[in-house]
């Protein structure tokens, strides 16, 4: 009687562990991981907020108004190749943001941070879970 029922719980709590990863991954709630779709909001809006910083400053160096294209800041989602429908690591897509940020995407643009900078190469993440 004690063999049956502990094998029955240890049937169930695998199933349940297992179902629970599908359940996580079908409904977004992957721990650390992020839908592509948000991944590439995230990295178009923070790309935008720096290009308009960094042409403010130029604009304000020279002393006339100065329009840069920010076409690209626009397409930084697509530069950096995120699947609105894969999932991604948090993690990366925060290293790729902070290297927006940094002098050189202040400089030259985001643009070129993201198609240079190895930070900004997110590749999808297959796993169900953190480890």
């Amino acid at each position: 009687m004690k063999k049956v029922f502990f094998t029955s719980i240890l049937s169930v709590s695998i199933l349940a562990s297992g179902s629970s990863c599908i359940l996580f991954n079908v409904l977004g709630l992957n721990p650390g991981h992020e839908k592509g779709s948000v991944a590439a909001s995230r990295i178009q809006s923070e790309a935008i907020l720096i290009d308009i910083i960094r042409v403010s400053a130029i604009s304000t160096v020279i002393g006339v108004p100065f329009s840069s294209p920010l076409v690209l800041s626009l397409l930084a989602d697509k530069l950096a190749n995120i699947d609105p429908d894969a999932y991604y690591k948090t993690r990366e897509i925060d290293e790729c943001i902070n290297a927006m940020w940094t002098i050189v995407g202040l400089t030259f643009g985001t643009a070129y941070v993201i198609k240079v900078n190895e930070a900004c190469e997110i590749d999808a993440d297959n796993a169900i879970l953190d480890p």
